[in-house]
Parts: C-alpha cells; sequence; structure tokens
C-alpha cells in the first residue's frame, strides 16, 4: 500500500517539476550491422578458440581477421 502511494506522488511530482522536452526522430535500424555483427563476433570467438591450438594456423588466423575486419 505505502508503494502504491509512494509510486503515484513520483508520478505528480514528476509532472510537476520535470522539464518538457521536445521529441527527436528516432534514429533508423542499422539493418546491415545487426545482420554482420553475429558472424562478426562468431568468427572472432572462433579465432581465439583455435588460439588455443596454435596462434598461427590458417584456421586460427582466418577467423581472428574476419572477425576483425566486420
Amino acid at each position: 500500500m505505502i508503494d502504491k502511494l509512494r509510486g503515484i506522488i513520483a508520478i505528480f511530482l514528476g509532472l510537476k517539476y520535470l522539464p518538457k522536452s521536445d521529441r527527436h526522430k528516432a534514429a533508423r535500424l542499422d539493418v546491415l550491422g545487426m545482420c554482420l555483427s553475429p558472424i562478426a563476433f562468431d568468427t572472432l570467438a572462433y579465432g581465439v578458440s583455435e588460439g588455443g591450438t596454435s596462434w598461427s594456423s590458417t584456421s586460427t588466423v582466418t577467423g581472428l581477421t574476419i572477425g576483425v575486419m566486420h
């Protein structure tokens, strides 16, 4: 009961004392980045895990290179 009262009081005080702000247009989603990020993180993780075997192997260097370049 006390928490509900505090919440109601906080809403009214916020409406009264917080300054009004303009709404800004939302930025567009980076669809290409959303598609490429999982590939980059996966290949980077793969490169690091393969580094436990050999840091100079082709699979390690390829995984790290692709992960860093994306």
